[in-house]
C-alpha cells in the first residue's frame, strides 16, 4: 500500500513539474530565441531504461535517444537529455520499448507538440496503471503494452506531457517537501513546487 501511495504522489509530481515548474533561470540568462525539450523516465519491473528509445524530430534534426542518455535521478526515475529544438514547426517524439536483448517491439507511440520561442516542454514516459489523473499537465496518451509484460501493476505505456516558459517560468513555493519522493537536488532540476 505505502509503494502504491508513493508511485501515485510521484506520478501527480512529476505531472506537476512537467507542466509549470522549468528550470530557475535569471530573466538576463533567457532569450525569447529558445525552445527545449527534456525527457524523464520511470520505469518499473518487468520493464526497464535500458529497453526505451526514443526518436525525436523537429523540422531541422532528428535526435535518436538511447538508454545511455538517460542517468537514474532516484530509484527507477531517469533523468534523460535536454534538446534545444527549432523555434517554430512540429515536435515529433516516437517512443518505443524493446524486449531485452532483441529488436522486438513491445510498446510504440507517437507524440506530437507545437514548437514555440520561449517555451520548454517536460516530457515523462513511465509503464504503469492508470492513476488518479493528470495533474497540471497539458496532455497523456496511453499505449498498449505487450501483453507478455503486463503485470497487476504495469499494462500501458504512457507519455505524459506539460510546457513552461523559459525566460518567465511559472515556479511553485519552496524547493522539495518532505516525503515528496523527489531529493530537492531533484525538485531544483525541474523546478519548484508547492503541496497540493
Amino acid at each position: 500500500m505505502k509503494r502504491i501511495l508513493f508511485r501515485a504522489l510521484a506520478l501527480v509530481l512529476v505531472a506537476c513539474l512537467g507542466s509549470g515548474c522549468g528550470p530557475l533561470r535569471a530573466d538576463d540568462e533567457a532569450t525569447d530565441d529558445e525552445a527545449k525539450v527534456e525527457f524523464w523516465a520511470f520505469m518499473q519491473a518487468p520493464l526497464s531504461i535500458d529497453m526505451l528509445r526514443l526518436d525525436v524530430a523537429d523540422s531541422w534534426r532528428t535526435w535518436h535517444i538511447l538508454p545511455s542518455q538517460f542517468q537514474e535521478y532516484y530509484p527507477l526515475d531517469y533523468r534523460g537529455p535536454t534538446l534545444e529544438t527549432q523555434l517554430s514547426g512540429e515536435l515529433t517524439v516516437r517512443v518505443t520499448l524493446l524486449a531485452p536483448g532483441d529488436t522486438a517491439v513491445i510498446a510504440q507511440g507517437d507524440v506530437r507538440l507545437p514548437l514555440r520561442s520561449d517555451w520548454r516542454w517536460d516530457i515523462e514516459i513511465f509503464a504503469g496503471k492508470p492513476g488518479p489523473g493528470c495533474f497540471g499537465c497539458m496532455g497523456t496518451k496511453v499505449f498498449s503494452l505487450d501483453p507478455a509484460y503486463r503485470t497487476d501493476r504495469v499494462d500501458s505505456l504512457y507519455v505524459v506531457w506539460g510546457g513552461n516558459s523559459i525566460k518567465h517560468p511559472v515556479v511553485y513555493g519552496p524547493q522539495g517537501w518532505p516525503g515528496s519522493g523527489f531529493p530537492s537536488d531533484a525538485m531544483s532540476a525541474r523546478g519548484t513546487m508547492e503541496r497540493p
